[in-house]
């Protein structure tokens, strides 16, 4: 967790995810008796490179790149403009955390019918077809999906990478529905958002485990799933998968996995036996030190797995670059870890201020003999709520080991 040798408290930083400027198109087919295949949400990715998102079914699904150029070339057509309505806004908003406040509703356009399509999205553009607003909801939770950067490549057709994740488009049918039924009083916890990440070099979507023997492998995974709505399974080789593709939560932990889990880099989680090179884990090494995190309370393992894991996905080819990596890319990605923390902890502390303020040992906690040995504090200050880690010192030197570790409310 630690990775420099002064350990000073790294300084807070805002860095909000973004689009890519040239986001995807998602669009809602219409019925086309000579095409084999529907296609719906067609996200694009600069420098020629696209998406295709696709369905073997009648229902939303994707369609082929080269509609998304023919689209985007269209986007000035003329048709009615409005804001989202009030209602379903308020429930997307509660859902997603997002702003939905500049999002275009274009009403009768004539551009659906162009695409074969009964509605399409593109960025913060909705086009519906005359008659199609039943489909603003499931078109609406594709703005979700493209602002979380989820559209990835999962295989190649010709000469366009393709996302084949059918999951999209039953969460865009569920989620979407339900944000338009949630009374306007009424709020849910916030899908985490994602950072957006490139494509363009697409790998298989995965979390590896790899290290110490099967056994303690398959204990991680147990404790990766404890308590968790969304469940994983592990192949042989130590990579996740959803155990039960399609299933959907709102709870915020399983989201961030899941968004792990499908994302468009491979990250190792190689578990070593405790020593004292590891604070938990070590950024530059891809280590986890299994000991330190198989003895965490259950939140405090929760809370810290998504902290290592979201600040190795900050940061583009991990794997590649993780050896070289300076203080400044381990801050940038660190900061994001902490994000993720923050988004977790508002969920289980919904009415305190959570925000990552600093970190370091506590020198008023310090309790050592004559000889220097003994334990002190270190101490992540997230505003209203701590994360204390009791640590050994021996020869008035801390130890990167953990004693003993509890989350206090201190406001």
């Amino acid at each position: 967790m630690r990775m420099f040798a002064s350990r000073k408290p790294l300084p807070q930083q805002s860095t909000p995810s973004t689009q890519l400027a040239n986001g995807p198109v998602s669009l809602m087919p219409s019925p086309a008796p000579h095409v084999g295949r529907d296609f719906s949400q067609v996200p694009t990715h600069g420098a020629g490179r696209s998406v295709i998102q696709r369905k073997m079914t009648a229902a939303p699904v994707q369609r082929l790149a080269s509609l998304a150029r023919e689209v985007s070339a269209s986007l000035g057509a003329p048709a009615q403009v409005t804001a989202m309505p009030h209602p379903l806004r308020q429930g997307l908003e509660s859902m997603s955390g997002m702003d939905f406040g500049d999002i275009r509703v274009h009403r009768n356009s004539p551009l659906p019918a162009q695409a074969r399509a009964l509605a399409f999205t593109r960025g913060r553009d909705i086009h519906l077809a005359p008659g199609q607003e039943a489909h603003l909801p499931h078109e609406a939770w594709h703005v979700v999906q493209q602002r979380q950067g989820r559209v990835n490549a999962t295989a190649h057709v010709g000469r366009f990478a393709v996302n084949d994740h059918a999951g999209l488009e039953q969460e865009a049918d569920v989620m979407g529905a339900k944000a338009a039924s949630l009374p306007a009083s009424r709020g849910l916890p916030k899908v985490p958002p994602v950072a957006s990440r490139p494509t363009a070099d697409v790998a298989q979507r995965k979390i590896q485990i790899t290290g110490l023997d099967d056994a303690k492998r398959k204990n991680f995974l147990a404790k990766i799933n404890e308590g968790s709505v969304l469940k994983f399974d592990m192949d042989a080789t130590g990579l996740l998968k959803e155990a039960e593709p399609g299933k959907k939560s709102i709870e915020v932990y399983s989201n961030e996995i899941l968004g792990a889990v499908n994302d468009a880099q491979t990250v190792i989680l190689n578990l070593v036996a405790q020593n004292d090179a590891n604070f938990i884990d070590s950024f530059v090494t891809g280590q986890v030190d299994y000991d330190d995190m198989k003895d965490l309370p259950f939140n405090m393992f929760r809370i810290w797995l998504l902290h290592f894991v979201i600040e190795r996905f900050a940061m583009a080819n991990y794997e590649a670059s993780k050896a070289g990596a300076s203080e400044a890319d381990f801050k940038a990605a660190h900061i994001k870890g902490h994000e993720a923390q923050e988004r977790q902890m508002r969920e289980w502390f919904p009415k305190k201020t959570i925000k990552f303020i600093k970190e370091g040992f506590d020198a008023a906690t310090q309790v050592v003999d004559a000889a220097g040995n003994g334990t002190m504090d270190y101490v992540f200050d997230f505003t209203d709520v701590k994360h204390v880690f009791k640590q050994p010192v021996v020869a008035n030197k801390a130890q990167e080991r953990i004693i003993s570790s509890k989350i206090i409310v201190i406001r």
